[in-house]
């Protein structure tokens, strides 16, 4: 399979992956059949680039506003099984979806399969902790 196929390996993932998504994972496994990630650097840059707006995350992504809510979680996979293109099929692949593994706000992309719990760390994004 040819690099920038739908199926194949996304060649600017390299380590390991992060996603953002409204809910607290809470030890729950994460995706039904596979879920959407971005190269973790990526995931770094996006998150400090939208500078504390959530609104600015969600363009990043191609996301509707308010698709994250108003408190988003990041989720970070250091090891992702099953790194691939999206086919635009996927639960979850919406309007903005186009091929070749970015996302309309210019952020590279992939699939992989679910997540349990113990294969993922997660974290309020945004969150600021008040001094005592």
């Amino acid at each position: 399979m040819q690099v920038g196929c739908a199926g194949a390996a996304p060649p600017q993932i390299r380590r390991g992956v992060a996603r953002f998504q409204n809910w607290d994972p809470n030890n729950k496994i994460i995706g039904r059949k596979e879920t959407w990630v971005v190269p973790e650097d990526v995931a770094n840059r996006a998150e400090s680039g939208a500078n504390g707006n959530v609104r600015t995350l969600e363009k990043l992504l191609t996301l509707e506003p308010g698709t994250l809510g108003d408190s988003p979680w990041r989720v970070n996979i250091a090891s992702p099984s099953g790194l691939r293109m999206s086919t635009g099929n996927e639960v979850g692949a919406n309007p903005g979806w186009i091929p070749e593994g970015y996302t309309g706000g210019g952020l590279p992309e992939a699939v992989i399969d679910p997540v349990a719990p113990a294969m993922y760390s997660a974290r309020r994004v945004f969150a600021t902790e008040c001094a005592k």
